[in-house]
């Protein structure tokens, strides 16, 4: 696996595989389900001969306009849930999640990483979240 995906968001037994510029990850199905990811996955055409796009390496689910820093920051607070706080993480990280959350429809994601920064930070939770939707 050694220059494939990071090891800690390149799981074994991941049923899933996307390639956000050269870094592969290979997550679990159930993380995306219901979200905006799991429909982007459901409605990618599948031309003939791709029909196993997101199952292989070679033929990964491409994320393009998604920076490898944005997504590992979703898939940290994604391995993590319930998010109950973000004392291990630097503030970065969790505002950088949150406007992945929003871009991707993990709504429960989103508010439950609000209400940690307004705790945080003295942000309020319904500016937070408007803010991230406008800037998506």
């Amino acid at each position: 696996m050694e220059g494939k995906g990071l090891p800690k968001f390149w799981y074994n037994d991941g049923g899933i595989i996307y390639r956000v510029g050269d870094q592969l990850y290979k997550i679990h199905q159930y993380l995306i389900e219901g979200t905006a990811l799991d429909a982007l996955d459901a409605k990618l055409p599948r031309p003939e001969g791709k029909e196993d796009e997101g199952l292989t390496e070679e033929n990964p689910i491409v994320l393009n306009g998604v920076q490898t820093e944005e997504f590992e920051a979703l898939l940290t607070v994604l391995y993590h849930r319930p998010v109950a706080s973000t004392d291990g993480l630097s503030l970065r990280t969790p505002m950088i999640a949150l406007k992945q959350a929003v871009k991707w429809d993990f709504d429960d994601v989103a508010t439950n990483i609000a209400l940690i920064l307004q705790k945080r930070r003295s942000v309020r939770l319904d500016l937070t979240i408007a803010i991230m939707k406008c800037c998506i």
